[in-house]
């Protein structure tokens, strides 16, 4: 599906690196959250669930109020970005790589990597968020392979 350029050596966690490449194999569906095909908020939710330990559902715009609203320069790994693509509304979520970068799943080319500056995302960028309670220090996915 989507080509991920990113190398292990540049995320925080290695879980999150098996995460990317694990659904970045899997195509775009509206609502979906298995291999069958994920969309934008079952991305972010399932890697905040599994990675980070915390429980997100719904679509974007039901989760971005339950997080604490961070400036763009203060984005860290992990951290929330959000869109409004579809009539002035948030509607989609991706998840901050950092360096510019964010996971997210698009439904013409699946789960990809897309930098914050590129003209689409830079003018429908809404704002960002971070969940306030620190994540587990027990990932619930833990890659079985390097």
């Amino acid at each position: 599906m989507g080509k991920i350029p990113i190398e292990v050596n540049r995320v925080q966690r290695p879980e999150l690196y098996a995460m990317i490449a694990k659904w970045s194999k899997y195509p775009y569906r509206y609502a979906g959250r298995t291999s069958k095909g994920i969309d934008c908020s079952g991305l972010v939710c399932e890697i905040q669930r599994t990675v980070y330990g915390r429980s997100y559902s719904g679509g974007s715009a039901d989760i971005y109020p339950k997080l604490t609203k961070i400036p763009k320069e203060e984005l860290q790994e992990g951290d929330m970005v959000f869109f409004k693509i579809r009539k002035n509304k948030i509607s989609h979520v991706g998840l901050y790589l950092g360096n510019n970068l964010f996971l997210h799943a698009t439904t013409k080319a699946g789960v990809i990597v897309s930098d914050l500056d590129e003209e689409y995302y830079r003018r429908r960028y809404f704002g960002a968020g971070r969940d306030p309670k620190a994540p587990t220090c027990t990932p619930l996915y833990l890659p079985t392979t390097p």
